[in-house]
């Protein structure tokens, strides 16, 4: 008897022993790891900030641009405006699957519907701020769709355009166009709130992704609200 709980105990020693290594092992390759993932996820919080990336009313908003009514931003020079999705977009739309970008060379005009966006087996229509020909859409987007739901003030721009006129230089920008946004985004907490109740935000991050939650008929009410309003600008 005497021998059994020896070996039995000699057994369990050894176990933990295994069991202790293991744990060592799996922390030497997972805290690097670790390490890692929370210096990429602080270079690029200071990437965004250096590049004039903040949060209003709990959605990311940057300055030095101007904004149309549409969710979309502007920037550049009079030869050529870059145009891209703003942080309310991104919120509503979640993470964005597929990609449509104009022809080069397209002519677009103000308001009308010049990309699409897919989404968890729906389309968002995305209507142009200005009107112009393209010389540039972003080919990154082809490959990594998803460029738009985690950047889209810098690497997940859409196209950019060469004006007609100067009509977008009148968009509203700085403390205007914050103002706007945090009214924008306050209005989207309400929606969604309204309609997800407990599942649509908890502390201004939505739980649920609103293309996924939401049913047709207020899906495309709210794409309609936001990103193809009755004026544009």
């Amino acid at each position: 008897m005497f021998a059994f709980i020896e070996s039995a105990l000699v057994f369990l020693a050894g176990l933990l022993v295994r069991l202790a290594l293991m744990a060592l092992v799996v922390a030497v390759f997972a805290i690097p790891i670790l390490f890692a993932l929370k210096a990429w996820g602080g270079f690029t919080a200071l990437r965004r900030r250096a590049h004039g990336v903040v949060e209003v009313a709990g959605l990311p908003w940057r300055s030095g641009l101007r904004y149309a009514r549409s969710h979309t931003w502007l920037a550049g020079t009079g030869d050529a405006v870059r145009v891209g999705l703003d942080g309310l977009a991104q919120r509503l739309l979640g993470e964005v699957r597929q990609v449509v970008l104009p022809p080069l060379g397209l002519e677009v005009h103000e308001g009308e519907v010049v990309a699409a966006l897919g989404i968890d087996g729906r389309r968002a229509p995305i209507v142009s701020p200005i009107s112009g020909r393209v010389t540039a859409v972003n080919e990154k987007l082809r490959s990594d769709p998803s460029r738009t739901s985690r950047d889209p003030y810098l690497s997940g721009w859409l196209y950019s355009v060469a004006p007609v006129d100067r009509r977008w230089e009148e968009l509203p920008s700085g403390a205007p166009a914050r103002q706007w946004f945090r009214g924008e985004a306050e209005r989207l907490h309400r929606l969604l709130e309204g309609h997800l109740g407990l599942a649509a935000a908890d502390g201004g991050e939505f739980l649920l992704p609103p293309a996924s939650s939401l049913p047709d008929a207020e899906w495309l009410a709210a794409v309609e609200a936001f990103l193809k309003p009755a004026t544009t600008g």
